[in-house]
Formats: C-alpha cells, sequence, structure tokens
C-alpha cells in the first residue's frame, strides 16, 4: 500500500453546488459581462480570507469599475452564498461509506475545497469522518494553482505518488493533480459505492 494521504474534494463530490438567484439581476447590470466579472472574482474570493466588503471593493476598482449598482449586486451575490444558513445536500448519501472504507485502512482523508460558501453545519457533518478540511481561501492558493500542491505535500509530509485525489470535476481532480504526480480518481455520484470502494481499493 503505497497511498498515505486521500484528498477528496467537497463542492459536488460530497455536496452539491448551489447557485443564488442573484445571476439574472446581475446579468442585466454588467450588461451581459456577468459570467467574466463573477468568474473572476470566484478565484479571488475563494482564496482569500479578507472581509468580504473589502474584496469587492479591491475587486471592483482593480477593474476601474465604480457603480454603486454592480458593487451592491456583486457583494450581495457573494453575502448570499457565503451566509447560507442550511447544510449542503449531499451528491450521495452513501458517501460516508467510502470515507469508512479509507479510515479503516489507517489512512489519513482530509477533505478540500476551492469555496469558501460552504456553511458550519455542512463541515459539522463531514468532520467526523475525516482528519481535516482544508479551504483555499486560507492557503492562499486554489487547486489549479502549484502553491497548493507544495502546500498539501509539504503540510502532511507526503511525496506526490502517495497522494490518492478524489472528485468530480475533470479539470481540478483529476487532470492537474495527475500533472503533478498525485493518483487520482473521477467521483460519479450516480456510481454504485460498492463498485467504487472497490477500484478507489485498486488504488491504495
Amino acid at each position: 500500500m503505497s497511498i498515505k494521504l486521500v484528498i477528496c474534494d467537497i463542492g459536488n463530490t460530497i455536496y452539491k453546488e448551489e447557485k443564488s438567484n442573484k445571476f439574472d439581476k446581475i446579468q442585466q447590470i454588467t450588461h451581459g459581462d456577468f459570467a467574466e466579472i463573477v468568474n473572476n472574482f470566484y478565484r479571488i474570493f475563494n482564496k482569500s480570507d479578507d472581509n468580504l466588503f473589502n474584496l469587492t471593493n479591491k475587486y471592483l476598482n482593480s477593474l476601474h469599475i465604480n457603480n454603486e449598482k454592480i458593487f451592491s449586486e456583486l457583494y450581495e451575490y457573494f453575502k448570499t452564498l457565503k451566509n447560507r444558513s442550511t447544510p449542503a445536500q449531499l451528491t450521495n448519501e452513501n458517501i460516508f461509506e467510502v470515507f469508512k472504507f479509507i479510515r479503516s485502512k489507517k489512512i489519513k482523508l482530509i477533505l478540500s475545497s476551492n469555496s469558501n460558501i460552504l456553511t458550519k453545519k455542512s463541515d459539522d457533518k463531514l468532520l467526523p469522518f475525516v482528519d481535516e478540511i482544508e479551504r483555499t481561501y486560507k492557503i492562499g492558493f486554489l487547486k489549479d494553482e502549484a502553491g497548493y500542491y507544495e502546500y498539501i505535500q509539504n503540510k502532511y509530509k507526503v511525496k506526490p505518488d502517495e497522494i490518492l485525489c478524489i472528485g468530480d470535476d475533470v479539470s481540478k481532480d483529476f487532470e492537474i493533480p495527475k500533472s503533478f504526480g498525485w493518483k487520482t480518481y473521477l467521483y460519479d455520484s450516480s456510481y454504485p459505492i460498492s463498485k467504487m470502494i472497490e477500484e478507489i481499493n485498486n488504488l491504495l
């Protein structure tokens, strides 16, 4: 058994990610530039623990956007995501069986997310099954950046080929980790858990 650390994605692997109903309103205000403005801000938002108000202000200033409506809608949009009070919905109720199996092998299991919006209630449900939860806003690097991989390897004192990454995103959870030497497993919530455990076991 060569794997010493399993790192599992959260968004759309464990919990379904939800979108706010404010999308259309921001789209109208920004005259169709919404996707680029929001996607770029997601990257900043998800790797910073700075105050949301300050982040929004700095970001729009960097784009030379001085529009109170855009500021208000962007701020409120991310505030709604960040302050969601109810736990997110699981992609598969049996996902914890996978966690139990990994832990039974005496392998360290951590969860990792680019997202800065999951609730404490959601985290509390996961913590009994894992060793730690890593969030990119605390690390300072997103999961498509080299600094993220260096951080994980240094903190947990493991080599690239001693890490197995599990997630649903072909790019962020499969191709990019593989390019850094990690083993990978592409998660599909509709796949039978028993078969999933069997395949993961073959990678350990």
